[in-house]
């Protein structure tokens, strides 16, 4: 992952419920498996074809791993076994206007039955400005920030 994107998880709401107690504790333990999550529901890979119309589908490195977007820069990755979803993330540009994108996939999400975590693994609530504001106070859009600065400084020194 890029340090000019931030990254969310997604997953069905009624499935998580029965985990979200201990989702992290679960998670950061070596015999969770987020698929199960999916694989309860048997979601097929086709569930998600609406992603093609914010994000072009792009090329993937596995059979088993549906990209829309760009890799480097907005992005929406589907894990699939056997057809069927077992993942699903998605990575947003920060640096690119993502207002449109993260508002019609917040939408989707609405609409099917989806829940949102963030990269600390808490639950957002879907809401355009909750989940903006969860971007721009990220550690890693400060650290852009900063070397941005110090790279035009560096422009600015040799000029």
């Amino acid at each position: 992952m890029a340090i000019w994107q931030y990254k969310f998880y997604v997953f069905p709401k009624e499935n998580y419920a029965d985990y979200a107690e201990n989702f992290k504790k679960l998670w950061h333990s070596e015999y969770f498996d987020e698929g199960i999550l999916w694989k309860t529901n048997k979601v097929e890979i086709d569930f998600f074809d609406e992603v093609n119309n914010l994000l072009k589908k792009g090329k993937s490195w596995s059979k088993d791993l549906i990209i829309y977007g760009k890799v480097e820069s907005d992005c929406f990755e589907i894990l699939c076994e056997n057809g069927y979803v077992i993942s699903v993330s998605f990575r947003i540009n920060y640096t690119n206007n993502y207002d449109y994108l993260l508002s019609s996939l917040i939408d989707f999400f609405i609409q099917n039955g989806l829940i949102l975590l963030d990269e600390q693994l808490e639950l957002l609530p879907l809401n355009f400005l909750s989940i903006k504001s969860v971007i721009e106070n990220a550690p890693q859009v400060e650290k852009y920030r900063i070397l941005s600065r110090q790279s035009d400084k560096k422009i600015d020194d040799t000029n």
